[in-house]
């Protein structure tokens, strides 16, 4: 039965349910036990002494688990959000420093005093890669005779 309640709340939860009826079971043994050492006693001299127990035994276990589902979530959440972190660290690969530029060709040179195209010394030094195209005013700068957009030339 033990097994049954450690799989459905887990373990320190259930740790603290079995201590609380522990704590429950011995209040009530203990008043019993006074009572009837007293002598005399009528039966809801017994009930009492029992049912306050079980009435407020529920109030602090609800709350003790309700504490735990917080913190647990909140656990969750940290963890969720540490492997966003390090996921975003490890794509991200900051360009910094100064770079050395060719006024005409715009070429950088680089540590060992090469010249390279911009996109050979940003490939480099980062995760990028570039993808070349035209732009429509370089278009119409290097091919006048092409015609945009019909595909006639």
């Amino acid at each position: 039965m033990f097994q049954k309640i450690v799989n459905k709340y887990g373990t320190a939860k259930s740790a603290y349910l079995l201590t609380l009826v522990i704590i429950l079971i011995a209040l009530s043994v203990t008043s019993c036990t006074l009572l009837i050492f007293q002598g005399d006693i009528q039966w809801y001299e017994i009930i009492l002494p029992v049912i306050i127990p079980i009435i407020i035994f529920p109030l602090p276990a609800k709350s003790f688990f309700d504490t735990l589902e917080k913190l647990e979530q909140a656990e969750k959440e940290i963890q969720e959000k540490n492997i966003e972190l390090e996921k975003a660290i490890k794509e991200v690969k900051i360009l910094e420093g100064i770079f050395p530029i060719c006024s005409s060709c715009k070429q950088i040179r680089d540590d060992d005093g090469k010249w390279n195209e911009v996109e050979i010394c940003i490939e480099k030094k980062s995760d990028a890669t570039f993808s070349h195209s035209l732009c429509p005013e370089c278009v119409k700068k290097l091919y006048p005779d092409l015609k945009s957009n019909t595909g006639k030339a």
